[in-house]
């Protein structure tokens, strides 16, 4: 019978990528996701403004480049 201890010890030692990848995405705020897709959009296509970043997601402009 494992306790609670030995239990977690032996899922973070069982944590695939993948796994740590989805409780990293799921820990992030929906500022945290904007900022991300900012700096993403960014460095694939120039720099611009956060403001006009904004802009073009919600014109729905910024998917299509991502």
């Amino acid at each position: 019978l494992l306790d609670a201890s030995d239990l977690l010890n032996y899922f973070l030692e069982n944590l695939s990528e993948k796994d740590i990848k989805t409780l990293q995405d799921t820990s992030l705020s929906n500022a945290d996701r904007l900022e991300l897709k900012y700096k993403d959009f960014t460095a694939k296509n120039g720099s611009i403004s956060k403001d006009e970043f904004i802009g073009k997601l919600l014109k729905g402009e910024v998917f299509k480049n991502i």
